[in-house]
């Protein structure tokens, strides 16, 4: 199985394995350079606080939700998660290897939603039970989750732009690369 998702995955991403190092090396040290300007644009736009017009319109959205499109967008991302849904998959394969009746194996596929969906449920009542006690502290932890993710992606970002770059350089100055292998 995971020899049939190299395969698939190699048809839409290349193989590094058949460019040679100096090609290898430059590409990997403008990736890193990428990297890193992306993440030095992307934390001085965050923190002037600059709102993306499709976030805002998702999150007004979202704050007004009612029964009826939070069903359908549970349904659109139901949809189109299946096809990549790898353990449902093998569930059912699992399932279909059994040979059970129709009834029965309608019964275990149901089983095996409701185990699957009960820690979301369980997730979902500690939510509303704890919602009420804590309102008044939601806007300053929401506040510093912003501002902790607008640093994590930067540093995320400008770490392995970094160690990228450093990487290639190596390869370029002393003649070997930081790590043995290839990292991507």
């Amino acid at each position: 199985m995971l020899d049939k998702l190299r395969i698939m995955l190699g048809k839409y991403f290349p193989s590094t394995d058949n460019m040679s190092n100096p090609t290898y090396y430059r590409t990997e040290f403008m990736i890193g350079l990428i990297m890193v300007a992306f993440g030095i644009w992307y934390y001085y736009r965050k923190k002037q606080g600059l709102k993306d017009r499709g976030e805002e319109l998702l999150f007004s959205r979202l704050q007004n939700i009612n029964s009826k499109f939070a069903f359908w967008v549970g349904v659109f991302i139901s949809v189109s998660s299946f096809p990549v849904s790898i353990p449902y998959l093998v569930a059912l394969g699992k399932y279909s290897a059994l040979h059970f009746g129709l009834l029965s194996a309608t019964g275990y596929v149901l089983l095996y939603n409701l185990g699957y969906i009960l820690p979301m449920v369980l997730v979902l009542f500690l939510y509303l039970i704890a919602r009420r006690k804590a309102e008044e502290s939601h806007d300053r932890l929401h506040e510093r989750a912003k501002k902790l993710n607008v640093q994590l992606t930067t540093w995320t970002m400008v770490g392995f732009g970094l160690f990228s770059m450093i990487d290639a350089g190596c390869y370029f100055t002393i003649g070997r690369a930081l790590m043995e292998g290839r990292y991507f």
